[in-house]
């Protein structure tokens, strides 16, 4: 399946597609003909750059603050209520799967 732009019917500018088995492709489109098809993975995207220098958190609580950010932020996004009954749940399960004898390396780990 195609999304992104269309002009005049036909496909024109920026699009992702994905194919039958799941893999996604950035594409670029000029009136119908397709000039770029490139697939998208961590190994093409800009997010390896960050992921390759990202340092994890070097104490629970640290964690546990970086955490509740990305979460907080997750929830601006979607207008989800950061005090909403399902957050709080998901929180608490969360912090139910990490162990006692985790490291910051593994409890992140596990988060992911």
């Amino acid at each position: 399946t195609y999304t992104g732009g269309y002009k005049k019917d036909k496909r024109h500018g920026s699009g992702q597609y994905r194919d039958e088995n799941g893999k996604l492709f950035q594409q670029e489109w000029e009136h119908g003909r397709r000039t770029k098809h490139e697939l998208l993975s961590l190994a093409t995207s800009n997010f390896l750059v960050a992921y390759k220098e990202a340092k994890p958190p070097e104490t629970m609580f640290e964690l546990g603050v970086q955490l509740g950010a990305v979460i907080r932020d997750h929830c601006d996004v979607h207008k989800i209520p950061f005090h909403d009954k399902e957050v709080k749940e998901f929180l608490s399960q969360l912090q139910q799967d990490m162990n006692d004898s985790d490291s910051t390396v593994e409890a992140v780990q596990r988060m992911w």
